[in-house]
């Protein structure tokens, strides 16, 4: 993501909005798929960090 659009998301997010649908319709943007989707493995609790370092 380009460094330029974070004034951008931090008006949008300012505003009150949070779906990222939202925000990323205002920009040029491309969907990539990637074949290994644990790839990217968000981790937002201990027991999600602990379930992937296994």
């Amino acid at each position: 993501m380009k460094a330029t659009l974070k004034d951008s998301l931090v008006q949008f997010t300012q505003s009150g909005q949070r779906k990222i649908d939202r925000w990323t319709a205002q920009h040029r943007c491309v969907e990539v798929l990637f074949d290994d989707a644990g790839a990217f493995f968000n981790a937002n609790t201990l027991a999600e960090l602990q379930q992937l370092q296994r």
